[in-house]
């Protein structure tokens, strides 16, 4: 039998874990002889604690009615500062030096990713604008990850394109779908605003100076939903 209090108490620790931002007890003072743990390190553990707390929902606990919200806007928030991080296709190294055989973090990214958009039960459903407001986040790192992790990112963003017609909103160069200002500076995805903004960000990739990137780029302009 299936105990719920004992899921909510490893999500709890898990949360506290992304949170705290690292999962070790020292103190990143160097000065006092601690060693310091890397930017791109936390931001690879944390997703690591958010695809944890699904991979926990997709056996015994998939049963279960527990919310993940919180880890899918953790997700959200993440995404910014990955694009930016020059380690997320590089393996794992401990701030001891210490190699860690674990994924990286583009990896740890996707398939974060697969499982918040592939719903436990058939009842799940994402709200139109947490579907818009990862779609042109994504778009928006894909201009500054590495060609491969680029690359992966438009084919993912092609699938939801694809599987949610109201994405086509974002393509379309008429009036936008919303009124106001999209906020790229807001984490929280149901503020964001995204359906007021557009899929800008496929013209510059498509003249990427790598071809793969090109390429995937522009099977997402030349997409006709049939």
């Amino acid at each position: 039998m299936v105990n719920v209090d004992f899921f909510k108490d490893l999500l709890q620790v898990l949360k506290e874990l992304i949170e705290r931002g690292h999962f070790h007890e020292e103190e990143e003072e160097e000065e006092a002889g601690h060693v310091s743990v890397q930017g791109s390190e936390v931001l690879r553990q944390r997703l690591l604690c958010i695809s944890t707390a699904f991979e926990l929902l997709s056996g015994q606990g998939e049963a279960l009615n527990i919310d993940l919200n919180d880890f899918v806007q953790h997700l959200y928030s993440l995404i910014p500062p990955l694009s930016l991080s020059p380690d997320i296709e590089s393996s794992s190294q401990a701030s001891t030096g210490r190699s860690i055989h674990l994924a990286n973090s583009a990896e740890l990214l996707f398939r974060a990713l697969d499982k918040v958009f592939a719903p436990r039960t058939a009842s799940t459903s994402h709200p139109p604008w947490r579907i818009a407001a990862f779609t042109k986040r994504l778009l928006t790192a894909s201009t500054h990850f590495p060609p491969s992790t680029s690359v992966r990112t438009l084919e993912f963003v092609h699938a939801l394109i694809v599987k949610y017609p109201q994405l086509d909103a974002l393509l379309g160069s008429d009036d936008r779908a919303a009124n106001g200002v999209y906020r790229p500076d807001v984490d929280d995805p149901q503020l964001a605003n995204a359906f007021a903004s557009s899929a800008w960000e496929l013209q510059l990739l498509s003249t990427h100076w790598d071809e793969g990137v090109r390429t995937a780029a522009l099977k997402i302009t030349n997409f006709a939903r049939s």
